[in-house]
């Protein structure tokens, strides 16, 4: 059971105004002075006070109390009535103002603000324009008090309470209380869940059409977030029921309104029925379209001579398979180059580009991520950028999202774009990308095939290539400089069911048996802390281990701590900051895992700053302010971010990281631990990728029969998307999406 207390607050020691998080010293009558701590928003120095929390003791502050919910009550002294007024809440009044305000009106000068305000007028130094905006930021702060007060018996936090405010304003209590569901769209951060929770404390219909509605968004966003466009019908029925404890009847009902009214599509294909949410499926209906509109528009004439002329003055001999994908490059209009390590890619690529350069073509380069970006910039020694900000991606607070700037109205300016590692892209990258593609404008896109698939919605590569619409070619001739790799003969072993060479000497592949995950994560320290750096004179920042799962002795978090204690570890006069059960300490190695378009940075080498870090990016703690509860972050591609402490939910220790994290990434050398994982991740999938992350050295560790288990497993979870359906459709139909009015027009 909470505990509570009652008390006057003696000293805001720090307050955050975006989020309401508070830490406050409490009088309490019963305690004496205690630290509270919690999201507090409305809280002042010398405001009464009723909290409701459990005790917790912080490794440096010692014991705290952790506040769940707390109600103001009067504010019943003369110096508690100066406080508040003084206190900045209300706009306009300082000390002394708030000293002549009591000095007239006495312990009642609030009362006579909310009763009777133009009372106020008889002050010096109080006109009509200032009145106005005391009593508005007043109310707007009694507002936010009154509205934790009545919404606190629901267990609606006052972080959420702030949230709902910051919407409703003044509406808030009636909102909440006649459809708790709209949270779900108007309320960033509060989803069906934690809606319907607030629903049920408000003994709101559990058959009501908005909770239904909202239910079966939630079941199609979460599908999403797996990887889904669109559910089958069964499924989201079955899931609905189980959801809401509800009839079928009432879901088919709400389905069908649905449909009508917006919201979701219903797809009927042959014997299925496919249930989408409206922008997924516009997103893939209107990419298939313009992919084949791209691909098949427009005629490229013959260009061997281009080629031939460059081979030969760059002295280069193409083989007859790259000779094809360049001539593909330049013929079409859209062209999709697959191919695994060693197989030629980066100088075909190469080759593409100077081919086009030398016909005066503009070119732009992207990838996915930033990391993806860096790599392709540094193999083909041309500037690159995230697909995010070729797009000119920003912030917009009326669609309280991200908006792309260029679109089919402002296209990018360019007659090549070439997208590395598609194998990242989600369905709604590659829509918002299409969209800024002009008709004159070609596009290549570039990947490997047997990379893990997007964390978004599709399987954009996988899709396009099974639908053999648009021209692609695989380059698979590994060469004979690539073969005196084993990191990459063993990726392909790998990736065709064998298993990996191990019993070769100096090599750069290697294979270390331990049977316990102990013993595996034991030997992973040793290797990265001591015996790498000393043998192959490696720094740590060049080694990354990568670990299929977050959980388990040999996952992410527990090898987080292991190597961070190994490699930073603390020690007197090394700053660090405790948040919640993490240290981050100066020098720790950080990834940042959240794309953040409005964090500034700055480049001090380039003399150059900007907005802009994402998720992915890679970098060090490079110094701790505890007094301004601020930290700094140097990333691997220069710049450098400050991070106030409310902000580390967007980062995380990466001594070890997930494999799926490393997408589009290079390390000089990557261990990976191979141990009894669940079979979702014990996958020839993930054992390729992660090998593939490796330039120099690459070393497994663990037991034998559990890396054969994850070549021998060929798992891959079954997508629900239809692009190559419909790219097929397309094609074979000759009908092309129209956007005015989602009607098909041949071409």
């Amino acid at each position: 059971m909470p505990i509570e207390l009652k008390g006057k607050i003696s000293d805001i020691i720090f307050q955050n105004d975006e989020n309401g998080y508070t830490i406050a010293n409490l009088i309490s009558d019963e305690l004496g002075e205690v630290t509270v701590v919690g999201c507090m928003p409305s809280v002042r120095e010398l405001d009464n006070i009723q909290v409701s929390g459990e005790w917790k003791t912080h490794d440096i502050y010692g014991r705290q109390f952790s506040v769940m919910s707390f109600t103001h009550m009067a504010i019943d002294s003369l110096d508690g009535i100066i406080a508040y007024l003084a206190s900045g809440t209300i706009e306009g009044i300082g000390l002394k103002m708030a000293h002549k305000i009591t000095d007239k009106f006495g312990i009642k000068a609030i009362e006579i603000l909310e009763t009777n305000p133009n009372r106020y007028l008889e002050i010096e130094g109080i006109g009509r324009k200032k009145l106005d905006k005391m009593i508005s930021s007043h109310m707007e702060g009694r507002q936010l008090k009154s509205i934790i007060t009545a919404f606190s018996p629901y267990g609606i936090s006052p972080a959420y309470c702030m949230k709902i405010y910051k919407k409703y304003a003044d509406k808030s209590i009636d909102m909440v209380m006649n459809n708790p569901y709209g949270l779900c769209k108007d309320v960033k951060g509060i989803g069906f869940k934690k809606a319907d929770e607030i629903a049920k404390k408000l003994n709101a219909g559990l058959d009501s059409l908005e909770r239904i509605e909202e239910g079966i968004k939630y079941l199609l966003q979460e599908a999403a977030y797996s990887g889904h466009t669109y559910m089958l019908m069964p499924q989201l029925v079955s899931k609905a029921k189980e959801l809401l404890s509800i009839d079928e009847e009432e879901i088919l009902s709400c389905l069908n309104q649905m449909a009508i009214n917006g919201g979701i599509t219903i797809e009927e294909v042959d014997i299925e029925q496919r249930i989408y949410l409206d922008s997924y499926n516009l997103a893939e209906t209107r990419a298939a379209s313009n992919l084949i509109k791209l691909a098949y528009m427009n005629e490229l004439e013959n260009q061997e001579k281009t080629i031939e002329q460059l081979e030969l003055e760059e002295d280069i001999e193409l083989s007859e398979l790259q000779k094809k994908a360049v001539t593909m490059a330049l013929e079409n209009k859209m062209m999709i180059l697959t191919g695994g390590p060693g197989t030629g890619k980066t100088t075909t690529l190469s080759f593409i580009i100077k081919s086009f350069e030398q016909m005066k073509r503009k070119i732009i380069l992207c990838a996915p991520t930033g990391r993806a970006a860096k790599r392709m910039s540094q193999a083909t020694l041309r500037p690159a950028s995230t697909i995010h900000r070729l797009l000119e991606a920003v912030y917009s607070e009326e669609a309280d999202g991200l908006i792309f700037q260029k679109d089919e109205d402002d296209p990018i300016a360019a007659d090549v774009i070439i997208v590395d590692e598609v194998s990242m892209m989600d369905v709604m990258l590659l829509d918002s990308l299409l969209l800024a593609v002009s008709e004159n404008t070609a596009v290549i896109f570039v990947g490997d095939k047997d990379q893990l698939p997007s964390v978004g919605a599709g399987r954009v590569l996988q899709d396009m290539l099974e639908s053999n619409t648009i021209p692609s070619i695989e380059l698979t001739e590994v060469f004979r400089q690539a073969k005196q790799s084993m990191i990459i003969v063993n990726a392909h072993k790998i990736n065709k069911g064998e298993l990996p060479i191990t019993d070769q000497k100096n090599t750069d592949f290697f294979f270390m048996a331990k049977k316990t995950p102990s013993q595996i994560a034991e030997l992973i320290v040793e290797l990265v802390s001591d015996r790498l750096p000393k043998y192959y004179k490696l720094s740590s920042n060049n080694i990354q281990v990568l670990s299929p799962m977050r959980k388990s002795e040999a996952g992410v978090l527990n090898l987080n701590l292991l190597l961070q204690e190994a490699l930073n570890p603390a020690r007197q006069g090394k700053r660090e900051h405790k948040a919640g059960n993490r240290t981050f300490r100066t020098g720790d190695r950080v990834m940042h895992i959240k794309n953040n378009y409005e964090k500034t940075w700055e480049n001090l080498e380039e003399n150059i700053s900007g907005e802009g870090i994402f998720n992915g990016d890679l970098g060090y703690i490079d110094f701790i302010e505890p007094s301004e509860k601020k930290l700094y972050i140097q990333f691997d591609d220069g710049k450098r971010a400050e991070y106030d402490f409310t902000e580390l939910d967007q980062i995380e220790h990466a001594f070890a990281t997930t494999v799926h994290k490393s997408q589009g990434s290079e390390f000089d050398c990557v261990v990976m631990p191979v141990s009894a994982f669940p079979p979702m991740l014990m996958s020839r999938k993930i054992l390729y990728t992660a090998l593939t992350r490796a330039k120099k050295l690459a070393i497994l560790v663990g037991d034998a029969k559990y890396l054969k288990a994850m070549i021998s497993n060929v798992y891959e979870e079954k997508r629900n998307t239809a692009l190559s359906d419909k790219l097929k459709l397309y094609k074979e139909t000759g009908m092309l999406l129209e956007e005015n009015n989602g009607a098909t027009v041949p071409f």
